[in-house]
């Protein structure tokens, strides 16, 4: 079972069997990178604009979030959306408020599990599409 783990936005990556990389810019680079890797399952966190970002801002972030919704649903592949405070949750210890302080320990937690680096941009789709089984377990179940 291949799962496809995508922390959309600007500043988000995929990830999918230990590889991660940025997320692309345009829907063509997302196709692509579903046609690249023709995942079984994907993850994908359910986030949304902040309250602090500009109206452009926002718009890009949900114009992204659609895309890769539409994508997704048009090759025809199961796709489970889970808010951040769950799947972090699912990591097993009380996570840091401050967001850089959060990210490092998401980093440190996931390194440890796969025993290799992981840069602090691609760690939030790292640790997703290593728990996407479990995801997709608890979506089954209805958890």
């Amino acid at each position: 079972m291949i799962y496809l783990a995508i922390d959309p936005g600007k500043n988000g990556a995929v990830a999918v069997a230990g590889h991660c990389e940025k997320c692309p810019d345009t829907i063509q680079e997302m196709r692509s990178v579903i046609a690249r890797f023709q995942p079984d399952r994907i993850v994908m966190e359910q986030v949304g604009a902040m309250p602090h970002d500009s109206p452009s801002a926002a718009f890009a972030f949900g114009q992204n979030y659609g895309q890769w919704q539409a994508l997704i649903a048009a090759a025809g592949i199961p796709l489970a959306e889970i808010r951040p405070q769950k799947w972090q949750k699912m990591l097993g210890f009380r996570l840091p408020k401050d967001k850089a302080e959060r990210k490092r320990a998401i980093k440190l937690w996931i390194e440890k599990r796969i025993g290799r680096e992981v840069t602090l941009y691609a760690a939030d789709a790292a640790a997703l599409q290593f728990l996407a089984e479990r995801i997709w377990k608890e979506e089954r179940e209805g958890k």
